[in-house]
């Protein structure tokens, strides 16, 4: 094992992950983003990026025996958010391992409603 085609496949399922974080920004972007305290009373609001940070811990995909990928990121992204009636939250969640099957960080994402922007 080794050479030139595994790092080749290594730096192609690399890219696989690369497009799927660039997609999941996308959607993001194009999807609908509510407040969720405006949104529980009823409320319209602006809602706009506050930015974000992502955990920087080493990893590596791999393999598994029937030679599926597996990207198993264990990285945290947190998203914060605030709007235009003052308050702020923040989203905490793990890229999703592409592979089928693997509930690798789905349903990871969950909103953290924190304190009232200042």
């Amino acid at each position: 094992m080794g050479g030139y085609h595994d790092l080749g496949n290594y730096c192609q399922h690399r890219l696989v992950d690369m497009v799927a974080q660039f997609n999941l920004t996308v959607t993001t972007e194009n999807s609908n983003m509510k407040c969720p305290e405006c949104l529980a009373a009823g409320l319209k609001s602006r809602v706009e990026s506050l930015g974000g940070t992502v955990t920087l811990m080493g990893w590596a995909p791999y393999w598994d025996e029937e030679g599926v990928y597996h990207s198993h990121d264990p990285n945290i992204r947190k998203s914060e958010y605030g709007c235009s009636n003052g308050h702020a939250w923040s989203e905490e969640y793990q890229a999703e391992c592409p592979a089928s099957g693997c509930d690798y960080g789905k349903d990871s994402k969950e909103p953290n409603c924190d304190k009232e922007k200042e």
